[in-house]
């Protein structure tokens, strides 16, 4: 039986799976040893990223195929906004806040699947969100499956996308690129040299994807972007009470100035998971 498109890009694509799941992030949170603080800044980053990427689902759900797809789409693009929680880390961030605290490769790699949404093409925008969802189901469920310590203060984090509910959201993405795959085939049964050609397309973009995912994580160990002062506000406009992810760092420090504890990370992100939310499992 030939393997499925989805199945056939994830593939030729093992090379760049493997930066992620042998990169010094993934290693160091398996054992425990990842800083907290290249943890929030990985943490902080994916906030971001998922607001442009539930941006790219919205999109896709606009020209959904039937319903059961449109209200999957528009459900997971919501979900992908409270996957980290609606505290702590979570805050209404605007397009200047992005612009401002958003790091090179989170701005790359957004910007590769805004891309292809707009120019409206389907298969390609699957080709570039689907590397996410897939990636995290398979290197957390390997983490999973290898063992974590109990001591470990990522295990949580590393169990909510080792679960079935991250596998049927893996499925469901797949499906719909595959549902793209089929068209292409319908309208040139016999296999032509243009059908071969998109799927050529939809491979670059999605190893260019992948290989955006391990530097996503590497991005962690590098220091983020200072805060940036806002610009005076018209006396008609309603302040802004939302506290950024730093300002929220600052105050949920231990008095001896220590770190801030993993744990408040970690429970952010459990909030997401049982909202159903993003890569943790959209609703349907």
């Amino acid at each position: 039986v030939a393997a499925s498109l989805s199945e056939w890009l994830f593939e030729q694509t093992q090379v760049e799976v493997d930066l992620s799941l042998h990169g010094a992030f993934v290693t160091q949170m398996a054992n425990g040893s990842l800083p907290h603080e290249v943890f929030q800044t990985y943490f902080d980053q994916d906030n971001l990223y998922l607001r442009e990427y539930a941006r790219v689902f919205d999109s896709l759900a606009s020209s959904a195929r039937d319903d059961e797809e449109f209200m999957w789409l528009t459900s997971s693009a919501l979900s992908y906004l409270q996957e980290h929680g609606s505290t702590h880390s979570r805050r209404n961030i605007s397009n200047a806040d992005f612009e401002n605290l958003a790091m090179p490769v989170t701005k790359r790699y957004t910007s590769l699947q805004l891309d292809a949404a707009a120019k409206g093409d389907r298969l390609l925008t699957f080709a570039s969100v689907l590397p996410c969802q897939k990636l995290y189901d398979f290197v957390f469920t390997t983490l999973q499956e290898q063992g974590v310590a109990d001591d470990n203060p990522y295990k949580e984090f590393i169990q909510q996308y080792a679960t079935e509910e991250v596998k049927e959201s893996t499925r469901k993405l797949s499906a719909y690129l595959d549902k793209e795959a089929a068209l292409l085939d319908s309208v040139d049964p016999a296999g032509s040299h243009h059908t071969e050609e998109r799927k050529q397309e939809a491979l670059r973009m999605y190893r260019e994807a992948m290989d955006l995912e391990a530097a996503f994580f590497q991005q962690g160990f590098n220091k983020p972007p200072p805060p940036v002062e806002p610009e005076a506000k018209e006396a008609t406009e309603e302040p802004n009470h939302h506290p950024t992810t730093a300002a929220v760092a600052e105050e949920e420090e231990s008095d001896d100035g220590g770190s801030v504890d993993v744990s408040v990370w970690i429970v952010a992100g459990l909030v997401g998971a049982a909202a159903g939310g993003g890569r943790v499992g959209a609703k349907t």
